[in-house]
């Protein structure tokens, strides 16, 4: 699931831009995916390729997910969120 969190600068000053996005990886719960911070599960942000030529941080955050996705009650880490 993504969410929008955000504008972007250019968005914000109606000179094009872009909606901030990110992408819940949870199992689902009501609310899970809300930008409300009052919540059980612990919480982690990863940000990644926000400068140009930045590509191993868009590599990194491409496998992170990639692993907590394809390893889903599999691996130890996705087990816990």
């Amino acid at each position: 699931m993504t969410v929008t969190y955000g504008l972007s600068w250019k968005k914000q000053n109606a000179s094009g831009g872009f909606d901030l996005r990110a992408i819940c990886i949870t199992k689902m719960r009501p609310g899970d995916c809300s930008l409300n911070p009052n919540t059980d599960k612990p919480r982690y942000f990863l940000m990644a390729a926000i400068h140009a030529r930045e590509l191993t941080t868009a590599e990194l955050a491409w496998r992170w997910v990639d692993l907590l996705i394809s390893g889903y009650n599999v691996t130890q880490i996705s087990q816990h969120y």
